[in-house]
């Protein structure tokens, strides 16, 4: 906690004995002014700066909302923070220019061909200029994200040259996709339980790993399985699971080969679906557990749900932060305790009309029986804050029966702590327009629902 690998906590004073105590009087409004007439320089600068960052929570009231009619899965910021991405089960992804973190541009889609149930995954080649996507098949696309340029590259695991071991069974499909640190390899999280190297420039699939028995949902480059996120310094992962925990994980207490093979076999799943089941069992110890700290809190039902680190600029990495199927986006201090909450439901409830034709039943709230309507709901599925502004956006599952989506956009809000709860944010579609009213021809026809 005091390493400086996350960031600092607050502005230290030593008592007696060296016990440290938090400096009082260091207000955001003090810590501005002293910035302001150069108090202080350097270093003592420098953590000034970073501390009236980290205090910059984005808040639930949202700034706008861009409604889709189907299921938003993933959307990042890029590592610059000036273009935004979003990928929906109508198998698109879109772009956004967001060199303007609070007034966004949409300038383009890309589309997945011949894609199974949804998008599952997105990620940016190192340098920006390159975005792979991924659906339930064997094969990964490639978008240029050039604003001008429409070239779109397919990528297909499951080819190869004759007895190639490392070629993919298009039988099965890709959950998660990353670019390798120099951008010239895909590596890929398949169903059959492998991860696959893909080589870019030979278009051939090189390499073939297999660590356990189910699906890679989900993985950083240096260290392996379960969804999560990388920090970025080779050190440590996050990781969020089925028993409703996330975990923070240092790669160099990771267990010898040798001593892992020698343990016991033994399947601790409890047959948990998160699709359709509520989690009920106890929290548990589990034996050989090496985790840093396990945060506690929010929820992982109806789909899978991601977490990340927050941003080194913005927030001095001094925090977690996950999406939660409770309708909220979740930010723990390092020590688990929680540090903000943003109620996306609230922010976006009852923001667009009921239309019956997207219902769909096995989506219904658990409590309401044989009623044939829901009720609004939001389950938070990926969350991403903005790289250098207290900035946050939200991509749901959203709406009447969790049949749509939503991108919604939540800043810091001069530190009030009140919101009177009502609806006030801009409604957009897909292209950044103004939502429900008539569309023109080039606009998705799911964008031609009028207001009521």
């Amino acid at each position: 906690m005091r390493s400086g690998d996350f960031g600092s906590n607050e502005l230290q004073s030593y008592g007696a004995g060296g016990v440290s105590k938090p400096t009082k009087g260091f207000t955001l409004s003090r810590r501005l002014l002293e910035r302001e007439i150069g108090s202080y320089v350097g270093e003592r600068g420098r953590i000034l700066n970073q501390l009236m960052a980290q205090s910059m929570l984005p808040s639930s009231k949202a700034d706008f909302i861009i409604h889709y009619d189907n299921r938003s899965y993933s959307g990042q910021f890029s590592e610059d923070g000036n273009f935004f991405y979003s990928c929906s089960q109508d198998f698109q992804v879109r772009m956004y220019d967001t060199s303007n973190p609070y007034e966004w541009k949409y300038y383009k889609s890309v589309d997945y061909i011949g894609g199974r149930w949804t998008i599952t995954d997105a990620t940016l080649s190192p340098d920006n200029n390159h975005l792979a996507y991924s659906s339930i098949t064997s094969c990964v696309f490639m978008a240029n994200t050039s604003p001008g340029n429409d070239e779109i590259t397919p990528l297909e695991l499951s080819h190869g040259e004759r007895g190639n071991r490392n070629v993919m069974d298009p039988r099965y499909g890709i959950w998660s996709v990353r670019f390798s640190g120099d951008g010239r390899e895909i590596v890929a999280g398949a169903s059959d339980s492998c991860l696959y190297v893909y080589d870019i420039e030979t278009r051939t699939p090189i390499l073939r790993l297999q660590g356990h028995e189910e699906d890679v949902n989900a993985y950083g480059i240096g260290a392996v399985w379960q969804m999560g996120g990388s920090k970025g310094d080779g050190r440590y992962v996050l990781s969020n699971a089925k028993d409703q925990t996330m975990k923070l994980w240092d790669i160099r207490k990771m267990m010898d080969p040798k001593e892992f093979d020698g343990l016991p076999e033994f399947n601790y799943s409890s047959g948990f679906d998160y699709r359709s089941q509520i989690y009920r069992e106890p929290p548990i110890k589990l034996p050989h557990d090496s985790s840093l700290v396990t945060y506690r809190g929010h929820s992982v039902h109806k789909t899978l749900i991601r977490c990340h680190f927050s941003p080194p600029t913005s927030t001095g990495s001094r925090y977690v932060y996950t999406g939660s199927s409770d309708g909220k986006a979740k930010i723990y201090n390092l020590d688990a305790t929680i540090a903000g909450e943003i109620d996306v439901n609230a922010a976006t409830l009852n923001t667009r009309p009921v239309d019956e034709r997207l219902n769909n039943s096995w989506y219904r709230d658990w409590d309401e029986g044989s009623s044939s309507r829901t009720s609004w709901k939001t389950c938070v599925r990926d969350v991403s804050w903005h790289p250098s502004a207290p900035v946050l956006a939200a991509t749901c599952w959203n709406g009447y029966g969790l049949t749509t989506g939503t991108v919604s956009l939540h800043t810091w809000n001069g530190g009030e702590s009140r919101w009177d709860g009502k609806v006030t944010a801009r409604r957009y579609n897909p292209q950044m327009r103004p939502r429900f009213q008539e569309a023109s021809e080039d606009d998705d026809s799911d964008d031609m629902i009028d207001d009521i």
